[in-house]
């Protein structure tokens, strides 16, 4: 969505519909393993209404009025966040800057990503569909929205194929291409495929059952290369695909399932560290995490800290590169941080491989 959204020929395309007049863009992406209002409608209108007001602020005096006074108060001491406005007040809003967006001579064009993982107390996936349709009930209005293929999505927004996109149609070749070039490297796929054309078939399987979801081909690719390497024959092989979970959430709680008793404790504590920071956190961090929790009060008691120094730090980050393999079971990876450093104790930084991860593991950590 962001690539639609930014890409010259979406901004030519939009031009042309707006003509003579002016066009304002707004984006919002619904992620359900973040805050409410992330994943909420009221989180998507006050967003969109943040960017309408901020790029056009002329069209303040007409949502800015007596009957936002209230909330105006509460603003001014928050007890919510959500408390600020209400979705009575956002309705409105909205249907003033309609009301008056046929004379200021301004035309919108919202992009809003993944409202499958739209979330919110006691509403629907159709309360979210009709909140849509409110804001394009408007011709001067324009919206890009993708999801999973929902069927009340699809009922709602893809009834006209020529404004469908599917994503699987549009990446087969570039899934095609990679499985193709990962299989090639391994030497012992181009002696098997030498002996049997079936080698071949495992391309065209992967890149039809992918539905355009490249992280599930990674995956999937990483699985069988492995199945290669072992001199698995066509039967085992053929196996490790069709067991493969159909989607990367299956997979992800198969991971999760898979992990042994005795590290569970180690394994929360990693991944709740993971799940409570907005941006990938130190390795080292996750070391020193480990020698506060294996004896909190000594770790209390200590009146003196020696410096870590760049050999520790080294034999500290193999050791827990390690645990972290064995307690997590792929669920976090470590990343090599590409801006230079002047010490390793900041060359490695822990994240989850994809935010689906991070979703779930949320989820798990909550429940």
């Amino acid at each position: 969505m962001k690539f639609i959204s930014d890409h010259p020929t979406t901004k030519e395309m939009l031009r042309e519909w707006t003509g003579c007049h002016r066009l304002v863009t707004a984006k919002f992406f619904f992620w359900n393993s973040s805050t409410r209002l992330q994943k909420s409608r009221k989180g998507l209108l006050r967003s969109l209404l943040f960017e309408i007001l901020r790029k056009c602020p002329d069209m303040i005096r007409y949502v800015a009025n007596e009957n936002r006074s209230a909330s105006l108060a509460r603003a001014a001491r928050p007890q919510d966040e959500d408390d600020v406005w209400s979705m009575d007040e956002l309705s409105q809003a909205y249907s003033s800057l309609m009301e008056h967006c046929h004379n200021t001579g301004v035309k919108f064009c919202f992009f809003i990503d993944r409202l499958d993982e739209f979330e919110e107390d006691r509403q629907t996936h159709s309360d979210l569909i009709k909140t849509l349709q409110m804001l394009v009930s408007s011709n001067k209005i324009k919206l890009c929205v993708s999801s999973r293929p929902w069927v009340m999505f699809s009922d709602a927004f893809g009834e006209n194929p020529e404004q469908l996109l599917k994503v699987e149609d549009l990446t087969k070749d570039d899934i095609r291409r990679y499985v193709t070039d990962k299989f090639n490297e391994n030497s012992q796929f181009r002696i098997m495929s030498r002996t049997s054309t079936i080698y071949n078939e495992f391309i065209e399987e992967i890149t039809h059952q992918a539905h355009g979801v490249f992280l599930w081909v990674f995956l999937v690719v990483r699985d069988l290369l492995e199945g290669f390497s072992h001199s698995d024959t066509v039967k085992i092989l053929q196996k490790r695909l069709r067991r493969f979970p159909a989607d990367l959430e299956s997979y992800f709680q198969h991971m999760i399932d898979s992990i042994p008793d005795i590290y569970l404790l180690e394994t929360a504590r990693s991944v709740w560290l993971a799940t409570s920071v907005t941006q990938p956190q130190l390795l080292m961090v996750y070391s020193l995490l480990d020698d506060v929790a294996d004896d909190l009060p000594r770790f209390l008691r200590r009146k003196k800290f020696s410096i870590i120094y760049g050999t520790e730090v080294r034999s500290r980050a193999d050791q827990m590169r390690r645990r972290l393999d064995g307690r997590c079971r792929g669920l976090l990876e470590i990343i090599h941080d590409e801006e230079p450093c002047s010490h390793p104790f900041f060359e490695y930084k822990v994240d989850f491989l994809h935010r689906t991860r991070r979703g779930i593991a949320h989820r798990e950590m909550r429940s």
